[in-house]
């Protein structure tokens, strides 16, 4: 077939799309939550946080410790681990410590270093004696952090309705822990961890739905794992008319025309050797950037129906509603490539060859596609026709920019495909995961967190777009300060628990609270060490002075002696 010469502006026009009616952004449901511990709280609920601090407790009781916790407590402590991610110091230790340069006397305010520990060691969200061995039935290597798991993928798409453009793609949880199911990526930043499939919004990088990959499914029968993650990452969008983008792992004939039948249309970069691919696409020798090729097949409602030689692949979609059977022709697209293949080559005079032959707008066309660029790019799309526009690139070895035709189906790619990409982003401005430990499932819990932050940031912003609180930094910091606040209006209240008061922590030595504001010595509840006689060294047993007293300075929160001491301590910045 001899290819027509024509210019890029005499292209088919852009494939049009139904109309996408659904609705998009906020669910009504967030209308309540205003502040942003509120939004954050959607997710972590009180039943859940409950169920943490029971599990905490029941796994401290264990192993021989008595441990008090409330839910008070415990959204402290996570805003703890949320204000660690903004303000990176070497060691946990560091956020209490005396130094002057590393003093933060907030953290210490907050809740006692010891107390912390505590807490971060005990902390857990299953009760590890029911917990299946390996090669018993019900066996669940995700036991530990299982009902977290299950809870946040139902209620992340409760929240939020995404726009038409979804893009799922692989999340990378950095650990070396030794695990059945650790995963290693060299091309990846994150080489060594576990890995969870992520299906996120294009525009803000919401996630809606993910999956830990544990390992392969023997027990189910599947028809491939990269078909398996997309069909059930898609599940509760199918047959909106959604508009998928993947890379080249999940991409292929068999997957896009299983997406057709529940009414979605997908984009993907593509690989030479999947089946149904029509590799004649790919020229022989090289050709210059800008030139693309393309195949055109169509699903039809028979497996028996083929394309005959130069004839219009057009197959009206009232002949295959969406809910009918369809089957997917065998080998659709190569079976026609070279009489539906057409060139483009960029001329001097800007004029380009291009066969029309094959053009329709019904839902059920495939086109695969060859393009030029620095290298080959392959890719599969039911979501586009064959239409190009031209973008800027710059050619290999040239400086300037030169105007070149590109497939809208590869512009469109490089826009929607980041969605996943944009939620690691976020997530790597701040991370509570960069902290090494020996336990794995602390580092998903992390994670989780980590992501229901960012999620309820896109609720707050989506909800408050006049809001002060515009950037995500800003939005972290508010939520700390208000998920440590009922602990501390807790500690002030009259009925406030023993433990609760021992647990906060005293002010850095390095800060100058001691020589500020007005100070008043209270008969403590028991007696002890005074500060200022610690500090100094006998001369006679070259040992630290210990005396008690039941005098108390409730703002500086220290025992000293009435007298001498009390106004040693208020007056010298040594303390």
């Amino acid at each position: 077939m001899e290819p027509v010469m024509t210019s890029v502006d005499n292209q088919p026009k852009a494939k049009e799309l139904p109309e996408f009616v659904h609705f998009q952004g906020t669910s009504p449901r967030t209308s309540s939550a205003k502040t942003p511990s509120e939004i954050f709280q959607l997710f972590f609920t009180t039943a859940i946080l409950s169920c943490i601090v029971e599990q905490t407790k029941l796994f401290a009781s264990q192993k021989g410790k008595t441990l008090e916790l409330c839910n008070q407590e415990l959204m402290a402590f996570i805003g703890i681990n949320i204000a660690m991610g903004m303000l990176r110091l070497p060691q946990v230790k560091d956020y209490w410590s005396t130094n002057k340069i590393l003093a933060t006397p907030w953290f210490p305010g907050i809740m006692a270093r010891d107390r912390f520990y505590t807490i971060l060691r005990y902390i857990h969200l299953a009760d590890s004696a029911l917990q299946k061995q390996k090669g018993e039935s019900g066996y669940d290597p995700l036991f530990k952090v299982r009902f977290l798991i299950d809870h946040l993928s139902a209620v992340y798409p409760q929240y939020y309705y995404p726009s038409r453009y979804l893009s799922i793609d692989e999340m990378m949880v950095g650990t070396r822990c030794r695990i059945s199911f650790l995963q290693y990526l060299p091309k990846k930043p994150t080489k060594f961890g576990i890995k969870v499939w992520v299906n996120a919004e294009a525009k803000t990088g919401y996630v809606l739905n993910f999956q830990v990959y544990t390992g392969s499914d023997t027990k189910t029968k599947e028809k491939g794992l990269s078909h398996r993650v997309v069909m059930d990452l898609m599940r509760p969008y199918f047959f909106k008319k959604h508009c998928l983008f993947v890379d080249n792992f999940y991409t292929s004939v068999e997957l896009l025309g299983d997406l057709l039948d529940k009414g979605t249309y997908c984009v993907g970069t593509a690989r030479s050797n999947r089946k149904h691919f029509p590799i004649d696409i790919i020229p022989d020798n090289s050709t210059s950037i800008g030139t693309f090729r393309f195949a055109v097949g169509t699903r039809c409602e028979a497996a028996t129906t083929t394309m005959e030689a130069n004839e219009s692949a057009v197959v009206s979609s009232t002949v295959c509603p969406v809910t009918a059977p369809l089957e997917l022709v065998s080998d659709p697209l190569a079976a026609e490539s070279r009489e539906a293949t057409a060139e483009v080559s960029a001329n001097q005079d800007g004029s380009q060859g291009n066969n029309v032959q094959g053009q329709g707008k019904c839902d059920d066309k495939i086109v695969a596609l060859w393009w030029r660029d620095r290298r080959d790019v392959l890719a599969l799309t039911t979501m586009h026709n064959t239409s190009a526009s031209m973008v800027m690139k710059r050619p290999k070895g040239s400086r300037d920019k030169q105007p070149l035709p590109c497939p809208t189906a590869i512009i469109d790619y490089n826009q929607y495909m980041g969605g996943v990409d944009l939620m690691d982003q976020h997530l790597s401005y701040y991370s509570m995961t960069a902290r090494r430990t020996l336990k794995w499932w602390k580092k998903v819990f992390w994670r989780l967190v980590d992501i229901s932050v960012v999620n309820s940031w896109i609720i707050f912003h989506c909800n408050n777009p006049e809001s002060d609180v515009k950037t995500h930094r800003e939005f972290r910091m508010k939520l700390v300060d208000q998920l440590v606040q009922p602990l501390l209006d807790l500690r002030a209240s009259t009925d406030c628990p023993r433990y609760l008061c021992d647990s906060k922590g005293r002010p850095a030595k390095g800060s100058d609270v001691h020589l500020l504001g007005k100070h008043f010595a209270y008969k403590g509840m028991k007696r002890g060490r005074c500060s200022v006689c610690y500090s100094d060294v006998s001369p006679a047993t070259n040992k630290k002075k210990d005396k008690k007293t039941q005098n108390y300075c409730k703002k500086c929160e220290v025992y000293l002696c009435a007298g001498a001491c009390f106004e040693i301590y208020h007056t010298r910045s040594t303390f």
